[in-house]
């Protein structure tokens, strides 16, 4: 298992560490033939110190007796792997020089699989009773000591117990050169990585820095990247920071410490960039605000406009604006921004893409399935684009409405192409759900109707009324029955109207979701009557007897009638806001655009 950590941690530092040469034609050669190379894969990150010689474990055991090497190396493996200091202990009570000896190919020592295995224990019992002879800085085959490895394996117990020992481990680098703090940022572990940086601060060469910034910003480490932006503003020119910039982007709307880091970035950018840059981040290969609006960054998008407000004109390279790709991608956060521009915004709805469409033409096409899968079900995702599309339909100049683009398509004729799948798809979902339904419904009618007229205790022979019918519980009884009785049937009704709609693009809009709700809510109400009328029904037929018997049943009905509720209750609710409270999807209720200060 060590070994297998230990390869990965080796293939992991070699895939994002390049190469380093002194022959500049090499350089060249290699950049011409990968051209397609990220930019962060292409980093330079060379230091400029040069190490010094690695020190290795002896050989000894390794390269001796098989028989001894069986007999103390790999019981010191395993002893090691799984924490096992008695073993350990009587290990080198007779063998002594194996403490700093390799017992792998790989020149691990004891320490080294300690540490990777996070053995705590194990480690500090090495480090407290054999401080005077063990040797902490000892360098496997890869070149990294057991403090590189339990910063990499995010061993924090094992790294306080090392750095207690000897502090400089924290500034002593690992296999290919690099540094602990480096090993933590790339594995992800914040809490260490914290720890590191105001020890490694002071001898970060410039290249090496920018190389850690990039990789806290690529793993998420935040606030660390935040601590190093902060102690150098330089890293925010570094050209190596714009494929981190999309990084962030696509990250920072979902957490408070990337949306902070991104709007540092930002603003270090219109400082130190001319007009001219800024639109080339804009519009070029980088696409930052084009990133931002197709993840729905909202948060960013405001940020960047508040300080930046010219940028509501940028198109990219398919003469398209944050808004169009808003409606594409549908965050009706971001289109709703809209409603604060004033008559730009008519101009907007002029604009027209490479291919001729505007865009009412755009929202016609079928989002992504991501997008699509906000919602569930397929009639309530044709339903959601229904209403985008009625939405910017209203909002159109109607001279625009029938406009065609290249393709001499409309944008309804594109709607309903593009959307013929998805029609099918919720056809067939309505049906299923309504069919299901349908059947219980009947079922329930069927029972209430039949104990309509077999009454619990039976009728008077004389007078042919019920027997209890002055009893409260008769009156709950007759009362809920009715009740059930009623909404079943109105159920059934409901859910008819649907099997036997035509199912047409507008009936998902309004008719059919109604007809649902209702439908389902009946369902409900009748089953919970239905359990109230059989509750009632047992209280009559025990009321001369033990009452702990009908408090029993009645106790053991809630639990059906909850468990339906449960199940019911997310469909019902995402039904009732998707058909009566999609009106706020576009209504703006403050205003997001202002001056946004002093950069």
């Amino acid at each position: 298992m060590a070994e297998a950590s230990s390869s990965l941690l080796t293939s992991t530092t070699q895939a994002v560490v390049p190469t380093n040469t002194n022959d500049p034609n090499q350089n060249q050669n290699q950049s011409q033939s990968q051209p397609s190379q990220p930019i962060e894969s292409r980093i330079d990150v060379a230091t400029t110190t040069s190490s010094p010689p690695p020190r290795n474990p002896s050989p000894h055991f390794v390269q001796g007796s098989r028989i001894e090497y069986f007999k103390v190396c790999v019981r010191l493996y395993y002893a090691a792997l799984s924490g096992d200091w008695n073993v350990v202990k009587d290990i080198l009570k007779d063998h002594p020089q194996a403490l700093n000896a390799s017992i792998s190919n790989r020149q691990d020592t004891i320490l080294h699989v300690a540490a990777r295995a996070n053995q705590a224990h194990l480690v500090k019992m090495m480090v407290n009773e054999m401080k005077d002879t063990i040797d902490l800085t000892l360098q496997d085959r890869e070149g990294n000591t057991p403090f590189s490895l339990a910063v990499a394996a995010g061993a924090s117990q094992v790294i306080e117990i090392l750095r207690h020992q000897n502090s400089d481990l924290a500034i002593t680098r690992g296999g290919h050169d690099l540094l602990p703090l480096y090993m933590a940022c790339l594995f992800g572990h914040n809490a260490i990585a914290l720890s590191l940086y105001p020890l490694t601060n002071p001898i970060l060469q410039e290249r090496e820095r920018r190389w850690t910034f990039f990789t806290c910003i690529h793993n998420g480490l935040y606030e660390l990247a935040l601590m190093m932006l902060k102690d150098c503003g330089e890293l925010s020119v570094a050209r190596d920071n714009v494929p981190g910039m999309r990084v962030l982007i696509r990250k920072s709307h979902k957490q408070s410490k990337a949306l902070i880091l991104v709007k540092e970035l930002w603003k270090q950018i219109l400082k130190d960039r001319s007009d001219s840059e800024i639109k080339d981040l804009i519009r070029g290969p980088t696409r930052l605000l084009l990133d931002a609006a197709e993840v729905g960054n909202h948060d960013f998008i405001v940020a960047l406009i508040c300080s930046y407000h010219d940028l509501l004109w940028e198109c990219d390279r398919e003469r398209r604006t944050i808004f169009h790709i808003a409606v594409e991608n549908r965050h009706d956060q971001i289109f709703r921004l809209i409603h604060e521009i004033g008559s730009i915004k008519s101009i907007i709805f002029a604009f027209k893409d490479s291919e001729g469409n505007n865009i009412f033409h755009l929202v016609a096409n079928l989002p992504s399935i991501e997008r699509l899968n906000v919602v569930s079900g397929a009639a309530l995702q044709m339903q959601r684009e229904l209403i985008w599309f009625k939405e910017i339909e209203k909002m159109m100049d109607p001279s625009l409405r029938e406009k065609k683009n290249n393709k001499n398509e409309t944008a309804s004729v594109i709607f309903s192409k593009a959307h013929a799948n998805l029609l099918k798809e919720g056809e067939s979902w309505m049906k299923k759900t309504t069919e299901s339904c349908t059947i219980v419904a009947a079922l329930i009618a069927t029972v209430v109707f039949t104990v309509a007229f077999s009454v619990p205790g039976g009728n008077n022979s004389d007078t042919g009324l019920p027997i209890h019918i002055k009893h409260n519980a008769y009156t709950f009884f007759s009362l809920s029955n009715g009740i059930a009785m009623f909404s079943s049937s109105t159920s059934i009704l409901m859910f008819l109207s649907i099997l036997t709609s035509r199912y047409a693009e507008s009936d998902f809009l309004r008719a059919l979701p109604k007809r649902l709700i209702i439908g389902l809510t009946s369902l409900f109400v009748s089953m919970a009557t239905m359990t109230i009328a059989f509750c009632m029904a047992v209280f009559i037929a025990y009321r001369q007897s033990s009452m702990w018997i009908p408090i029993l049943i009645t106790t053991l009905q809630i639990v059906p009638i909850t468990l339906f509720l449960y199940l019911l209750y997310p469909l019902q609710i995402d039904i009732f806001c998707s058909t009566f409270n999609s009106h706020s999807l576009f209504k703006q209720t403050k205003r997001e655009l202002q001056w946004a200060g002093d950069i």
